[in-house]
């Protein structure tokens, strides 16, 4: 269908830029502000523990059926009764790892009711994706795109009263947001079953164990990278809080919980600007999978999308740069300067990230997941190494810079492996224009920061903007990729 991508991409990430940031500013910043950076420290560290454990969980599964589907669409109904008879059992498996795990690490009784409800928060999740994987596949993407901001939209109306309310407000409890997402998931799941059973016409699961193995098998490759990139992402939060663990002077709370609070400040904001690029993959990875099917030609396609990622990227994490005092005190009551130089460790690493959405979903989609691995074995290790050595001496700030230089390290690895994939030389000219627009991006932010009277907000969003507006000028946004999206068939 032509316009399919285009139209979807502007719905996708359109309603996810209305629903998720009221999420993530409106809800769970609030949380952290009416809870207090102990104790959503604590529920940030738990919460990352419970995603190390999260390919237990999905097994690769979600990858692999969002491949599979979108390159066999008739063959849904022979797969999904058999992976969802997996899935029950991965889900045993999974609480026992997070039980010994939890255990071995020692964490306190008063923990475990947290941690348990989490797992089972994960399991959902994993199950979640898994049934949006095969929606995607099949080419629904407006269905998958609507459903995407469900369980946000549930949790802004559940917890949103309770924060609204005097009463609730005055006690809420952590436990609470935990409970909420719970059902949020639960409702979400109800829905997409609905969705896709019919499409797969399937009235129940099935348990044959032959099957099993080939889908397992098949899908390994794919849940080591996960994995992988699980470790590497989600172990510096863990870390600190359970590195730092000497109480506060004439306090109860300890340093690594107060630390891990003020990381996860600065993270949401990460974490909410990533929400563009993961989006972004989330529809590239069906995409590049069925060009690769059909031999289609996929070097333009992946640079111009690459290029868009970054001028995006850079355009909000150069602006929010000169900016990040303003921009930490307005969110968090407790924020001081630290809160805000954490931040500046933090911003450039969404640049490098958002190119790895683009060329990691690249080289899964291409099906040659070994170099993929490899590389994610070197960001593990350099990852675990770094913060080891660096949240000793310098706290969240340490785990920051160590997320940083992994994720620069990451980005460039996976781009030399996709330019090799591609057999593309390098493009002197797009490298002469990158630099380019870096240089004029940054001297425009540094001076609109300075010199503009302005209110800092109105600065924001001109330097942003402007960026942007360099980005275009420069064919950093080439002025032909739009057309070349709408002329596309699905």
């Amino acid at each position: 269908m032509k316009r399919e991508f285009s139209a979807n991409v502007i719905l996708l990430v359109g309603i996810n830029l209305l629903v998720k940031p009221l999420y993530i500013f409106g809800i769970d910043r609030t949380v952290q502000n009416v809870v207090g950076p102990d104790v959503y420290g604590l529920y940030f560290a738990l919460f990352n523990f419970t995603y190390l454990f999260y390919i237990i969980n999905d097994f690769g599964l979600q990858n692999y059926s969002n491949r599979f589907v979108s390159q066999n669409r008739d063959q849904i109904g022979g797969q999904l009764p058999n992976i969802l008879g997996i899935k029950f059992f991965l889900f045993i498996g999974y609480y026992i790892a997070l039980f010994l795990a939890g255990w071995w690490l020692g964490y306190y009784p008063e923990h475990w009711k947290l941690l348990l409800l989490m797992g089972l928060n994960q399991a959902l999740v994993a199950l979640m994706f898994y049934l949006r994987a095969n929606l995607s596949g099949l080419g629904h993407y407006r269905q998958d795109s609507l459903i995407s901001v469900l369980d946000r939209g549930l949790l802004i109306l559940m917890v949103g009263a309770m924060l609204l309310l005097p009463t609730w407000r005055s006690t809420f409890q952590i436990e609470w947001f935990i409970l909420a997402q719970t059902i949020s998931l639960l409702i979400t799941i109800a829905v997409l079953l609905g969705m896709v059973f019919p499409k797969a016409t399937m009235t129940g699961l099935d348990f044959d164990v032959k099957k099993w193995k080939g889908i397992l098998k098949a899908s390994s490759p794919f849940a080591l990278v996960i994995v992988l990139m699980t470790f590497y992402t989600r172990l510096d939060a863990v870390m600190i809080e359970r590195m730092l663990p000497a109480l506060q002077a004439g306090g109860t709370a300890s340093i690594g919980e107060y630390e891990t609070g003020v990381y996860a400040s600065a993270y949401r904001l990460l974490d909410a600007f990533n929400m563009m690029g993961f989006l972004i993959a989330g529809l590239l990875l069906p995409i590049f999978s069925r060009m690769f099917q059909v031999g289609e030609e996929i070097k333009t396609f992946f640079t111009q999308s690459l290029m868009l990622v970054f001028a995006l990227s850079c355009s909000v994490a150069v602006g929010c740069f000169f900016f990040r005092y303003e921009i930490m005190d307005l969110l968090y009551t407790n924020s001081t300067d630290y809160w805000g130089n954490l931040l500046a460790f933090l911003l450039p690493t969404f640049i490098f990230t958002s190119g790895t959405y683009v060329a990691g979903t690249f080289l899964t989609a291409s099906g040659d997941l070994s170099r993929l691995n490899k590389l994610l074995v070197v960001g593990v290790i350099l990852n675990f190494s770094l913060n080891l050595f660096l949240i000793p001496q310098h706290k969240a700030i340490g785990a920051a810079t160590a997320t940083l230089v992994t994720q620069a390290i990451m980005f460039l690895l996976q781009l030399e492996f996709s330019r090799r994939i591609l057999k593309a030389n390098f493009d002197w000219n797009n490298i002469l224009r990158t630099i380019t627009f870096l240089i004029l991006g940054v001297s425009l932010c540094y001076a609109i920061a300075k010199y503009s009277p302005l209110n800092w907000m109105i600065n924001l969003i001109l330097a942003g903007g402007g960026t942007l507006l360099i980005s275009w000028l420069l064919k950093i946004i080439h002025p032909q990729f739009v057309q070349s999206l709408m002329n596309r068939e699905n």
